[in-house]
């Protein structure tokens, strides 16, 4: 899949949880290494896999909030994923627009403060 991806320009997120699938993920050409689930390995582990691997692009999924979406950007990562906590089955269900509207509002204001944007 990650040499198709790379053959026509398609940019790969692939899974990973240790830093030895995280490798892996790079050294087959993966362009980004979602890390899942972030909230149980927290910012401290995305600073410490960027250490001795800083050619990783991680991007920390599952756990990150808007409260800590800046930490981890601040530990290095190369961006945040979110799902459930924008858009979830009942949200869905009720058509809440607003409440989408609301939480990924709150997600992109968390990253521009963790870019050093305003």
């Amino acid at each position: 899949m990650v040499r198709m991806c790379n053959r026509y320009g398609v940019p790969t997120v692939c899974g990973a949880y240790t830093p030895t699938e995280a490798l892996a993920v790079h050294e087959c050409g993966g362009d980004f290494v979602k890390i899942f689930p972030a909230g149980d390995l927290g910012p401290r582990y995305i600073k410490e896999l960027l250490a001795p691997m800083p050619q990783l692009a991680l991007v920390p999924t599952g756990g990150v909030t808007p409260e800590n979406c800046r930490e981890y950007l601040a530990a290095g990562a190369a961006a945040v994923a979110i799902g459930s906590s924008v858009v979830n089955k009942e949200v869905l269900a009720q058509r809440n627009w607003r409440q989408i509207t609301q939480a990924a509002t709150a997600y992109v204001e968390a990253a521009r403060r963790g870019r050093g944007r305003s």
